[in-house]
């Protein structure tokens, strides 16, 4: 299994796009969020660090649902083969102790 790589760019930066009523961070491209915020939050450090920290919380889930799919896709094919082949089973046997109680 390869290394895991994990790369976060913010970019904090003027628009004249309208607040969301709801402030909620939206999806703007595979893989991230925007939030805008309030004319005057430049100078509003909790308001600054509240945005940052809710579209970095929708980039962090939407990655890291992604990586668990992805994960779990792969390790489907390795079991199930490349193109639905035969398994690829273990020599551990299924307990079936349980499964009667």
């Amino acid at each position: 299994m390869k290394n895991l790589e994990v790369c976060v760019q913010i970019t904090i930066k003027p628009t004249e796009t309208s607040v969301d009523a709801d402030q909620v961070a939206t999806r703007v491209d595979d893989g991230q969020f925007r939030l805008v915020l309030k004319e005057g939050s430049v100078f509003d450090i909790d308001a600054l660090e509240a945005g940052v920290l809710e579209a970095s919380y929708a980039t962090m889930r939407d990655a890291l649902a992604g990586a668990l799919e992805k994960a779990s896709r792969d390790k489907a094919s390795e079991v199930c083969g490349e193109k639905g082949g035969p398994a690829k089973w273990s020599s551990t046997g299924v307990s079936t102790e349980s499964m009667g109680k």
